[in-house]
């Protein structure tokens, strides 16, 4: 059995896999298993997949219909066996020390989550990322997530059971907020992290072209109604079930407001019921609130040309 499980979902990734791959497999630590989730992709990166697992034993790969990062996910975690698993994104790569910090700090503090921070990549800039937090109860946890905390997988060493133990799984119908899902999750399970002080994972913004994060369709939309569904069910009851809400209220708004999916009528039709969630988010930039406000009574079109206005006034 290894000590560690990196599950890689692949999906259109072949121009940026080998990076990748070579990244984990130069790792200095070297007891961990590599698990290759290739998600129905139709260019070559199945079989870049498989070219790796024949030179290194250390890698398996599995070849599964298209079902998204979640589904891909999923299947990874579930043929994972190491004490300890954490995520790598196909687009991005990390530091040589990467597992070993991780592992390390985790023996140190016989911790069941390790965080640490890590580097956004954007036209060439690098710019490190501070993961810090104080140590807070389960309940503050869950509140952080919603209030700025980073929600992503990679840069957090989690021990496996508390997944199996807690029958924790990465939700199938969404490709929106999944991270973000399985976070609270595991927070509200009472799972809490500890903090490395290193920057050990290089997060790429905008280069994969098939990333959620370039665009915002109707499919996205319908997307984040589910989340927003998925995490109702989740938080009902809890006592920042209304912090959560407005988080992703805010989030699907904004994205329609700026991805310009429905005329004023539509948008009106579409987003009136959560007016009140806009108003009572104090997360929010108070023009941004009043545009978000006006645009849910009818008056879109007019407040996104405010919004585009506003924008080229400040470039």
């Amino acid at each position: 059995m290894h000590k560690v499980s990196v599950i890689v979902p692949v999906y259109k990734a072949e121009s940026y896999l080998h990076k990748c791959i070579d990244s984990i497999l130069q790792q200095s630590f070297r007891d961990f298993e590599l698990i290759l989730v290739d998600d129905g992709s139709p260019d070559a990166s199945g079989r870049i997949c498989d070219e790796y697992a024949k030179i290194d034993q250390r890698v398996s790969v599995v070849h599964k219909a298209n079902g998204g990062v979640s589904s891909a996910r999923q299947t990874g975690l579930n043929m994972a066996k190491g004490d300890y698993v954490i995520f790598v994104d196909s687009d991005d790569w990390v530091e040589p020390d990467y597992l070993s910090e991780l592992y390390k700090k985790a023996l140190r503090e016989s911790a069941d989550m390790v965080v640490c921070d890590f580097y956004e990549i954007e036209r060439g800039e690098k710019n490190r990322v501070d993961c810090s937090f104080e140590f807070v109860s389960s309940d503050e946890l869950v509140k952080s997530l919603f209030c700025g905390f980073r929600c992503f997988c990679m840069n957090k060493l989690v021990r496996r059971s508390a997944f199996t133990d807690n029958s924790i799984e990465f939700p199938l119908d969404i490709s929106i907020g999944e991270d973000m899902y399985v976070m609270v999750s595991l927070f509200k399970a009472g799972i809490i992290p500890v903090y490395l002080n290193r920057a050990l994972y290089n997060y790429t913004i905008d280069v994969n072209a098939n990333s959620l994060s370039r665009n915002f369709s109707l499919n996205h939309y319908r997307d984040t109604l589910r989340m927003l569904d998925l995490f109702r069910k989740l938080m009902k009851g809890h006592i920042y079930y209304n912090v959560c809400e407005d988080y992703i209220i805010h989030r699907l708004v904004s994205r329609c407001f700026y991805g310009q999916l429905f005329s004023s009528k539509e948008f009106k039709n579409e987003m009136s019921k959560y007016k009140k969630n806009i108003l009572r988010n104090s997360n929010i930039a108070t023009l941004k609130k009043i545009m978000y406000y006006m645009a849910c009574i009818g008056f879109y079109r007019p407040m996104y040309k405010i919004a585009k206005w506003k924008q080229g006034i400040l470039r």
